[in-house]
């Protein structure tokens, strides 16, 4: 019984911690929410951030909303590991039962160069109308991975360690590698993770 109680005292104030967390930072939350020490929500013109319910965010993340528009959306059941950083300009999304592992960087922009007689700085960002990341349903997105522009990692999904992804990743799939491609795609009839060649990544 006293063992119960002290994990119930645990839990609670672990929670509790991260709603004050969340009204820091200007955060919408949903039920047993944990958003770990040295939380950031870095806001140029205000945009919306939300979090579903059993969502875990631990230490060292920064969630940073560039435009009024912008909106960041994580949904239920997600396990976000230390060192975590969001840029965004426009939406990013991540969808139920994803894992996220330490230091991943997720930006759906870039920034303009094209003028040699300005800093890159003062030249503003370079974005797609229908700028988005969205990390869709139990994949798992491995350490350092960097996501980049206007991207969709599809359903159970692995991205290997140090990828960079810039381009959709469909359904089922394994993939590595700067950039990252498609080594493997999951058989639904053979019931096996089975190789992907070459050309069909070109």
């Amino acid at each position: 019984m006293k063992k119960n109680w002290k994990k119930r005292i645990k839990w609670s104030v672990k929670y509790a911690y991260g709603i004050i967390n969340a009204w820091l930072s200007d955060v919408k939350i949903g039920k047993r929410v944990y958003i770990g020490r040295r939380f950031k929500h870095n806001v140029r013109e205000a945009g919306v951030v939300v979090i579903g319910n059993d969502v875990e965010i631990s230490h060292d993340t920064t969630f940073l909303t560039l435009l009024p528009d912008s909106q960041i959306i994580l949904h239920d059941n997600i396990s976000i590991h230390h060192h975590f950083q969001i840029n965004c300009a426009r939406l990013v999304e991540i969808k139920s039962h994803v894992i996220i592992a330490p230091y991943v960087f997720l930006c759906d922009h870039n920034h303009k160069f094209e003028d040699v007689s300005c800093p890159i700085k003062g030249q503003g960002i370079d974005m797609k109308p229908d700028a988005h990341i969205i990390i869709d349903e139990g994949s798992w997105i491995g350490t350092k991975v960097t996501v980049l522009g206007k991207v969709h990692i599809g359903k159970h999904c692995v991205i290997g360690s140090n990828s960079v992804v810039t381009k959709d990743i469909p359904d089922y799939s394994i993939a590595v590698g700067i950039p990252a491609k498609v080594i493997k795609r999951y058989n639904f009839t053979t019931q096996q993770w089975e190789k992907v060649s070459s050309a069909k990544n070109a």
